[in-house]
């Protein structure tokens, strides 16, 4: 994509929710790339996208032409001071048990991750705030939450939708403010 596109053409195909409908015309805002980003993987150099039917996130998505399923966004979790990691397509949220899945809109304390920038590279470590463990790309493309220590396979970087890096309407420095403050 050459620019971040603000909805996609056509009406919107969200029906499960209370989105517009194709009939009445307006801009779906459920479709705006407003401060989205992919999450790429260092080990694969591939997006992470999920399995619509298990929900699984995987680290195996071309970064050639990404849809929406390959699209992220950062959200405040409404159980716990932090924020969730939240996909743009089905409004789901990172997850973690055994590995990384997308569930429901509504997101819980298990469901809080924070992002720590590593020094001298573009590159984040994705921490689930539950276990205290760092979300890592597995062989078979799965991501788990079972890295205690940072290695590459832990590392990703965050691109925005035009290719290039997060925004800065999300500067993750204001985000680490807010959290030392409300961890203490």
């Amino acid at each position: 994509m050459v620019e971040p596109i603000s909805r996609l053409p056509g009406c919107n195909p969200i029906t499960y929710s209370n989105a517009i409908k194709c009939t009445n015309g307006y801009d779906p805002k459920s479709m705006d790339n407003t401060n989205t980003f992919h999450i790429q993987s260092k080990i694969t150099g591939l997006y992470l996208t999920f399995n619509p039917i298990s929900e699984i996130v995987y680290a195996n998505a071309p970064i050639q032409n990404p849809t929406y399923r390959e699209t992220w966004g950062l959200g405040w979790a409404a159980k716990d001071t932090g924020r969730t990691i939240r996909n743009t397509e089905l409004n789901r949220h990172f997850t973690m048990q055994d590995i990384l899945r997308v569930r429901g809109p509504e997101s819980d304390k298990w469901e809080i991750f924070t992002l720590e920038k590593q020094p001298n590279s573009n590159y984040y470590a994705i921490k689930n705030r539950r276990h205290g463990k760092y979300l890592k790309v597995e062989p078979d493309f799965t991501v788990s939450g079972t890295a205690s220590i940072i290695v590459d396979s832990c590392l990703f970087q965050l691109i925005t939708p035009n290719g290039g890096f997060v925004p800065e309407g999300l500067k993750l420095s204001d985000f680490n403010q807010n959290l030392s403050i409300n961890i203490g």
